[in-house]
């Protein structure tokens, strides 16, 4: 029973891909069993969770909502349930109640990361909130000081204001917590680039050829930079 289940979350997963797999009776016999294993736990917002998720992966967005409320509704302060709904939500273009949601659990659970990352992420969509975005990812960095994709985020935001000074802060911080990371590099090496801080920018840009050598672009980059400050490629 345990392996039927099982294929039945495997089934849905790849059905997001192709939809003609859940006509496959093996499927839709395994979602009853599925379906019927949730409903027996229906006084536990995890067995909620499950269905909203299988019916999301396969397309029932509206009834995912359902089961995602229905989660919250058996306990408010089911975080998965939370942010599973805001990103649905999100995708349907309705952000003011996934705000609602993610702002709700910054102020129930202050120490929950995520929800202030969650919520920077959603803000930053939008141009004129970048300074809202901000000061979530920044608690979120506060709070997840290892994340590196968190400070990656925050240095997005703080160029896009044009604040440089604290962007180079938060993207150096991104690669303390993961020194190899391409992202961080090639947005540090730009930066510097744009503001002709041409020794800097080439450090960073060697790191990325010495890491991605078959990116070819890497070394025209390269040859900008050595262009920028008047010098031989070397």
């Amino acid at each position: 029973r345990m392996v039927r289940l099982e294929a039945a979350r495997v089934y849905a997963t790849a059905a997001a891909e192709n939809p003609a797999l859940a006509q496959v009776d093996a499927f839709q016999s395994a979602r009853a069993e599925f379906e019927k294993a949730q409903h027996l736990m229906a006084d536990q917002p995890g067995a909620h969770l499950n269905l909203g998720v299988l019916q999301e992966h396969l397309g029932e967005t509206n009834a995912a909502i359902k089961s995602y409320l229905t989660a919250l509704e058996i306990d408010r302060d089911f975080t998965p349930a939370v942010f599973n709904l805001a990103t649905l939500y999100n995708r349907q273009g309705r952000n003011h109640e996934a705000e609602r949601l993610l702002r709700r659990l910054t102020r129930e659970q202050p120490e929950l990361g995520e929800a202030y990352y969650s919520l920077g992420l959603l803000l930053a969509e939008s141009p004129t909130r970048l300074d809202e975005a901000v000061e979530a990812l920044a608690e979120a960095s506060r709070l997840m000081p290892r994340r590196s994709r968190v400070h990656y985020n925050l240095a997005l935001a703080l160029a896009h204001q044009g604040r440089h000074g604290e962007a180079e802060t938060a993207y150096l911080r991104a690669l303390e917590a993961e020194p190899d990371s391409g992202d961080v590099l090639y947005a540090l090496t730009v930066m510097y680039m744009q503001q002709s801080q041409w020794d800097k920018a080439d450090r960073h840009a060697r790191r990325l050829v010495e890491l991605y050598p078959q990116e070819a672009g890497l070394r025209e980059l390269l040859r900008r930079i050595e262009a920028g400050r008047g010098g031989p490629a070397r």
